[in-house]
């Protein structure tokens, strides 16, 4: 087997880091300092807004992780509890004018982001980059949109429970 000729792993993985703390700074440059947890959040949440228990299935946590994550989010302006046109017994999350604002500014920062690499390596080579990270994140991470803090993993497989040894 030939030897790899650059550690990928490493270098994907602290592409990612500086890419996540350049977001982070530029967001906090306009005003939002939200904690790492609720950044899962602002991804898997569409303009439409979702009900709590879909939210949650999206982030993978139990309902009552997500309401609290919901919960801290409202209570900083970002996000409302709105009813649910369909249900009358259901709340819509969604965002606020706060949370609205914020998304305007996550584009803007992409938007620095796009110019600041085409201006270091050219047009071309950039649309490249980012056709190729697309087919990576929809093969690898899948079209859903889903961004969860862990990949997703095929189901577990059910452990046999082991019988207690019969007392001597």
């Amino acid at each position: 087997m030939a030897e790899a000729k650059q550690d990928l792993v490493r270098e994907l993985l602290g592409v990612a880091l500086a890419v996540r703390k350049r977001v982070r700074h530029g967001l906090i440059a306009r005003g939002h300092d939200l904690h790492p947890s609720h950044t899962a959040v602002i991804p898997n949440l569409p303009e439409s807004g979702l009900r709590l228990t879909e939210l949650a299935e999206r982030l993978r946590v139990s309902v009552q992780r997500a309401g609290q994550l919901v919960q801290e989010l409202e209570d900083a302006g970002y996000v409302e509890r709105a009813a649910d046109a369909s249900d009358a017994r259901a709340k819509l999350v969604r965002y606020s004018a706060r949370g609205r604002r914020l998304m305007q500014d996550v584009a803007e920062v992409n938007a620095e982001l796009w110019r600041d690499l085409i201006g270091r390596f050219g047009a071309g080579e950039v649309e490249r980059l980012a056709a190729t990270i697309g087919v990576l994140y929809r093969e690898w991470v899948g079209s859903d949109a889903t961004l969860l803090l862990e990949p997703r993993m095929a189901p577990r497989a059910k452990r046999k429970r082991l019988r207690p040894r019969p007392a001597r």
